[in-house]
């Protein structure tokens, strides 16, 4: 970001010589001014050609009056005059911050909304869009054009109106802002006029300038720029469209949409002309002396005259009237203890020395204070200790319970502080978690657990740094249940033989469920049962009421089942 950039305006006089002109301070951010002001005379018989220059350039300025200056909208004009002239110079800033969220596109596919569709696989086909760094990953027609990161591509959807981009920032009423937007044609040559992109822009649906056509192919960038006055408005909604409504062709990428606020900053130029015959006035402070009048020194107030000479005749004569106004000093004799920081009569000092300050007084000139300060030393203590987390460290004093640096003052015979300081260190407790689970019927007999229930348990250790660590360990004990009636009537509640928790606790991954009926004829079978459809429905396999066998089989790392049961079946 630019700020606090120093525009320094002067003047460069052709065929005599440089002169210092208006110091503008500008404060980019809040585009506030702050001139200094410094005008420049000139002596001549004759015209004379100057050079105004703004030395730190700004995007786009303005000279008023045009008169006598060979181009009033560059920074740097020839001024050609024979008398005195005030010049205006506007100065145009562009910030650097863009109001626009994402408008780069780095962040992805966030921070505006579409009309369009985002694209994720298969044919790229119209009103679709996608964020992408290369557009030849998207298609193999399009040319693999590279901006220095993410950009929109897009397939024209063929219809007018409907938006591709559209976000809200918030703004300053009546301020200068510069719209602008990258956009590039999506081809490796130059096709029909029907194929281009027809971009419309807009902000609070007023349309910026007229269509943008975008014929530049080939990854030739073309950059599309708006100044946009902001009246009223204190939110501005910018939306991009695209009018072409031919299906064929209309594919084209967009970059960098932005939205910059622009610091005017204005300065007025005095050139006073002045005559040799002329009686000069100049007032000066004394700490500015000696006074230079072009080849002549002056010490004093007073009036002189000063003669023009050419070829050592004297032409004319010019009259100085000269005035000095004496400048003032005073002395403060101060004492402040060690640490504590002298801040009256605009100083800020803690150190034993001596310090002045310059100010200017009610004639316009400098006066000086001299400050000769001494400091008293104070006595500090360090202590550094440690504790562990949870612990309060109480001695001396203090009443601490985490990591940092405190002070204690107290006050010493030569009527300053001094200070303990406890640089304390506070030990890190660790706390793990083992989340485990075993079988119903197992036990938990690892780190020192003895466990054989579902739940949450603490065991604390001691660690290397001397305070405790805890480990927690979260047990989940499986157990399955097999149900001995099923009732397949279509009304969702127990139609089919499910299996409690093995799915919701995983108790089994390595199964096998098998179904007989009463005759031992095998009627259904799965292994690795994942969801509630691998179960056996009675109505799946058109099974009747009646009496049937199951054999389960699963496999754990801590268990191993291998059991049968009956089954009714009512329906």
């Amino acid at each position: 970001m630019k700020k606090f950039s120093l525009l320094l305006i002067f003047i460069l006089c052709i065929f005599i010589k440089s002169y210092g002109l208006n110091n503008l301070l500008i404060n980019i951010d809040t585009c506030s001014v702050n001139i200094i002001p410094n005008d420049t005379i000139i002596f001549s018989n004759d015209t004379v050609q100057i050079q105004l220059n703004i030395s730190t350039y700004p995007d786009s300025c303005k000279w008023t009056p045009s008169t006598g200056l060979n181009n009033n909208l560059i920074p740097n004009p020839i001024a050609t005059i024979n008398n005195s002239t005030q010049y205006t110079v506007e100065a145009y800033y562009l910030m650097d911050s863009n109001l626009i969220y994402n408008g780069d596109f780095e962040l992805g596919n966030t921070g505006f909304s579409t009309q369009y569709t985002n694209w994720t696989s298969d044919g790229f086909v119209f009103g679709n869009y996608t964020i992408t760094n290369n557009a030849n990953n998207v298609s193999g027609g399009f040319t693999p054009c590279n901006n220095g990161g993410n950009y929109m591509v897009l397939d024209g959807i063929g219809t007018t109106d409907y938006y591709f981009f559209q976000s809200t920032v918030n703004i300053e009423p009546n301020t200068l802002y510069e719209f602008s937007v990258q956009s590039v044609f999506l081809a490796f040559s130059e096709l029909s006029s029907s194929y281009y992109p027809r971009l419309k822009y807009y902000i609070n649906n007023q349309q910026l300038g007229g269509i943008d056509v975008i014929s530049n192919y080939n990854c030739n960038w073309h950059t599309f720029k708006y100044k946009w006055y902001s009246g009223n408005n204190t939110t501005a909604t910018v939306k991009v469209v695209d009018d072409n409504t031919d299906g064929s062709g209309n594919d084209f990428a967009v970059d960098n949409i932005l939205l910059k606020k622009i610091c005017k900053a204005t300065d007025n130029i005095n050139i006073i002309y002045a005559n040799f015959t002329d009686t000069l006035n100049f007032t000066i402070c004394e700490n500015e002396l000696p006074f230079v009048f072009l080849d002549s020194f002056f010490t004093q107030s007073g009036t002189y005259l000063y003669d023009i000479s050419t070829n050592n005749n004297v032409d004319s004569t010019c009259k100085i009237n000269l005035n000095v106004i004496e400048t003032y000093t005073d002395t403060i004799h101060a004492t402040i203890c060690e640490g504590e920081i002298y801040s009256e009569n605009g100083f800020n000092q803690d150190s034993t020395g001596i310090y002045t300050h310059v100010f200017q007084s009610i004639n316009g000139c400098d006066s000086t204070i001299i400050l000769n300060l001494f400091v008293k030393q104070t006595f500090d203590t360090i202590i550094q200790a440690t504790i562990c987390e949870g612990d309060i460290y109480t001695d001396d004093g203090f009443n601490q319970d985490s990591t940092g640096i405190y002070t204690h003052v107290f006050p010493s015979i030569n009527g300053c502080d001094s200070t303990v300081t406890l640089q304390l260190i506070v030990n890190k407790i660790y706390i793990d978690t083992i989340h485990a689970d075993i079988y119903y019927g197992n036990v938990y007999n690892k780190y020192g657990f003895n466990e054989r229930a579902t739940g949450v348990y603490t065991h604390t250790f001691q660690g290397v740094n001397g305070c405790d660590s805890i480990l927690c360990l979260d047990l989940q004990v499986d157990r399955i249940l097999f149900p001995n009636v099923i009732t397949p009537n279509g009304d969702d509640i127990n139609d089919i033989f499910e299996i409690h928790n093995l799915i919701e606790q995983e108790a089994f991954l390595d199964n096998e469920l098998i179904i007989y009926n009463r005759n031992g004829k095998l009627i259904y079978s799965f292994k690795n049962i994942r969801k509630k459809e691998d179960f056996w429905s009675p109505a799946q396999t058109n099974s009747p009421t009646g009496t049937y066998y199951y054999r389960f089989i699963g496999k754990r790392s801590d268990k191993t089942i291998d059991t049968t049961g009956i089954i009714e079946v009512l329906k």
